[in-house]
C-alpha cells in the first residue's frame, strides 16, 4: 500500500501517511495505481523517442557514406572529401591532418594555393610514390603543337627568347692565322670566320697550295716561305696578297713571287684588276706611271730601298705593266703588280689613288666599297 499523496509505502490498513499526514483510504489506493500506469506509459514513450533519434543518426551516416567524393559539405561524421589540386599550386598534394581524419577542410578556391601540412617539404606528398612516373608526352612552353587561346592573355612568366646569334650571322672577319706546310714549303696566312667563311677558307687554301706549285708535274720540288695578308675587306670584296721567295729544284737562283687574290663576296668568284680597270688602254698605263708610287704596306719587295730606281727602269725601259693584268686593293687605291725581269727582284708594285683612275674604271663596285675596309 502506498500513500496516494506522496507515494510513500504504508503498512496495510494505515489511515494516515506518516510522511505527509494525508488521510488514506480507497481513494488513495486507486490514485497510486493510476500513477504507476502513467509512469510506465511515459517510459515507453521516452524509449520510442530514443529509438527514433538513434535510427535517424544511423540513417544519416549511411547517406553520408554514399555521397559523391566531390561533395564539399559531407554529413557530420562522414569521411573527409578528396581535395583536388588547383592550377595555382601545381605539384602540391594536400595531406589530411594527423589525428583528425573526420575534420572538414576549408573550401578551396581556384586561386588559393594549397598549403601542405606542417613537417612536409613544399611540393611533396608523403603518400605519393618516391619516383612518380612523368607523363608520356609532357607539354613544354613553346611546343609548336600547343595553340594558345586568343582570348587568354599570355603568361608573362613564359617567354620565348630569340635564337642566339651564330658565327654565320656575322659579316666575314679575320678570325686568326694558320700555317700550311708541305715538305720544305711553308705559308703563313689568315683564317676567316663569319658569313660564308667555310667557302672563303677553301678558296684561300687552294690559292695557298698553288704557291708551292702543287699539282704541277713540271716542278719536281719547290721549297720556300711565303706570307699572306688581307689588304681590303668589306661586305662586297676581299682582297689579299701572298708573297715570298722559294727555290725550284735545278734552278740557277731563288725565285721571288707575288700572288694576289681578289674575291667578290656576293658571288664568291675571284676577279682580276683587269676585270674592273681598262689596263690595256695606252692612256691607262701612262696615268699609272705618272701618278703611281710605292705602297708603304705591305712591304712585298725585298729591294724596297731601291724602289724608285726600279720604278724608273720599269717605266722607261721594261714596261712590264703593259702586259700586267692583276694586283690587289688597298683603301687608298689599286696596287698593280708587274714582272720587272731583274734577278732577285722579279716583281714591282705600283699604287695609284682611286680618283686618278675614275676614267678607266669599269667595275661593279662603288667607290665606297673600294675604299672601305674593316
Amino acid at each position: 500500500m502506498y500513500c496516494g499523496n506522496c507515494g510513500t509505502k504504508l503498512p496495510e490498513g494505515s489511515a494516515f501517511c506518516p510522511n505527509c499526514g494525508a488521510a488514506q483510504g480507497k481513494t488513495g489506493g486507486k490514485r497510486t495505481g493510476e500513477t504507476s500506469k502513467k509512469g510506465l506509459i511515459a517510459a515507453i514513450v521516452i524509449l520510442a523517442l530514443l529509438a527514433a533519434v538513434l535510427g535517424g543518426v544511423l540513417l544519416g551516416s549511411s547517406l553520408s557514406a554514399k555521397a559523391p567524393k566531390g561533395n564539399k559539405e559531407p554529413a557530420p561524421g562522414g569521411p573527409s572529401p578528396v581535395v583536388s589540386i588547383q592550377p595555382s599550386a601545381p605539384g602540391i598534394t594536400p595531406s589530411p591532418s594527423a589525428g583528425n581524419s573526420s575534420a572538414t577542410p576549408p573550401p578551396q578556391s581556384a586561386n588559393t594555393p594549397i598549403t601542405p601540412p606542417p613537417g612536409d617539404a613544399p611540393g611533396t606528398n608523403p603518400a605519393a610514390p618516391s619516383n612518380p612516373t612523368p607523363p608520356a608526352n609532357p607539354v613544354q612552353p613553346g611546343d609548336p603543337a600547343v595553340t594558345a587561346d586568343p582570348s587568354t592573355p599570355p603568361d608573362p612568366a613564359v617567354t620565348t627568347s630569340p635564337a642566339a646569334p651564330t658565327d654565320t650571322d656575322q659579316p666575314l672577319y679575320v678570325s686568326g692565322r694558320t700555317v700550311y706546310e708541305n715538305g720544305g714549303f711553308r705559308v703563313e696566312y689568315p683564317l676567316f670566320g663569319g658569313r660564308n667563311s667555310e667557302i672563303v677558307n677553301k678558296i684561300v687554301f687552294d690559292r695557298v697550295r698553288s704557291l708551292g706549285f702543287e699539282g704541277d708535274s713540271t716542278i719536281e720540288q719547290y721549297t720556300g716561305s711565303h706570307r699572306g695578308e688581307v689588304t681590303l675587306l668589306n661586305d662586297s670584296i676581299l682582297s689579299m696578297v701572298f708573297w715570298g721567295s722559294g727555290y725550284v729544284e735545278g734552278a740557277a737562283h731563288d725565285y721571288r713571287q707575288l700572288t694576289p687574290l681578289n674575291l667578290d663576296l656576293k658571288t664568291m668568284k675571284p676577279f682580276r684588276l683587269s676585270d674592273i680597270y681598262q689596263m690595256r688602254n695606252e692612256n691607262f698605263v701612262s696615268v699609272v706611271y705618272a701618278f703611281g708610287y710605292g705602297p708603304d704596306w705591305p712591304d712585298t719587295m725585298e729591294a724596297s730601298d731601291a724602289y724608285y730606281d726600279l720604278f724608273d727602269y720599269e717605266r722607261d725601259t721594261f714596261q712590264g705593266l703593259v702586259n700586267a693584268d692583276d694586283g690587289f686593293l688597298l683603301p687608298l687605291g689599286p696596287v698593280f703588280t708587274t714582272y720587272i725581269g731583274i734577278t732577285g727582284v722579279e716583281h714591282l708594285e705600283i699604287l695609284v689613288r682611286y680618283e686618278e683612275l675614275t676614267d678607266y674604271y669599269t667595275g661593279p663596285y662603288s667607290m665606297e666599297e673600294l675604299s672601305t675596309s674593316r
